[in-house]
């Protein structure tokens, strides 16, 4: 994801790369979020999100958001939450 970031970030626009993200982490979701992986899934969410700040504000001279602009920003252009989608059962 960092290598598909930064290349992504300076060609398409902003909007674009979170349905593109949205679409990744729904089928990161739909593979790992099963009962008991849940809070690492939440970390992973986590995580991408600072990723996705981070290279956002590596397109111009100065920092694009504060994370107080990135926050109002990810209200209206919200990232998926993770749904336990599977249920394992282990005899």
């Amino acid at each position: 994801m960092k290598l598909w970031l930064k290349k992504a970030v300076h060609v398409i626009t902003t909007k674009d790369i979170i349905d593109r993200v949205n679409t990744i982490l729904r089928g990161y979701y739909n593979y790992y979020c099963i009962r008991g992986n849940s809070q690492m899934v939440r970390r992973f969410r986590s995580d991408f999100i600072k990723l996705i700040y981070k290279w956002l504000n590596r397109r111009g001279q100065r920092n694009s958001f504060t994370w107080d602009k990135f926050n109002l920003f990810l209200k209206y252009n919200p990232i998926i939450y993770p749904k336990v989608v599977a249920c394992i059962s282990v005899d």
